[in-house]
C-alpha cells in the first residue's frame, strides 16, 4: 500500500509541474519529477514511482486535456499492472 501512495505522490509532481509549465516535454517533467523520486531509499519502489510518473505523461501525450483527475484515476486503476512491470527484473537484466 505504501508504494503505491508513493507512486500516486510522484503522479501528483508530474501534474503540479504541467500546471507550472504547461509548454513542457515528457523528458523535461520527468527529470524534474527524477530528482523527487531520488529521496527514496528503495531501489524497487523508485522504479515502481518512475513506472507511474512515466505512465502519466504517457496519458498526457495521448489526451492533453485530461484533468488532473482522469490522469490520476487512470495510473490507479493501473497500479497493479505497473508494480507487476516495474518490479519485472528480467527487463533490468535485459532477459526479455
Amino acid at each position: 500500500m505504501e508504494k503505491g501512495i508513493k507512486m500516486i505522490s510522484a503522479v501528483s509532481n508530474v501534474l503540479s509541474y504541467r500546471k507550472l509549465h504547461p509548454s513542457a516535454s515528457s523528458e523535461e517533467i520527468l527529470k524534474y519529477v527524477s530528482r523527487f523520486i531520488s529521496n527514496e531509499k528503495d531501489s524497487e519502489t523508485k522504479i515502481s514511482m518512475l513506472a507511474a510518473a512515466a505512465r502519466a505523461t504517457s496519458i498526457i501525450e495521448r489526451k492533453p486535456m485530461s484533468s488532473d483527475r482522469e490522469v490520476i484515476k487512470r495510473v490507479v486503476d493501473e497500479l497493479p499492472k505497473i508494480i507487476e512491470e516495474s518490479s519485472d527484473t528480467s527487463l533490468v537484466d535485459g532477459r526479455r
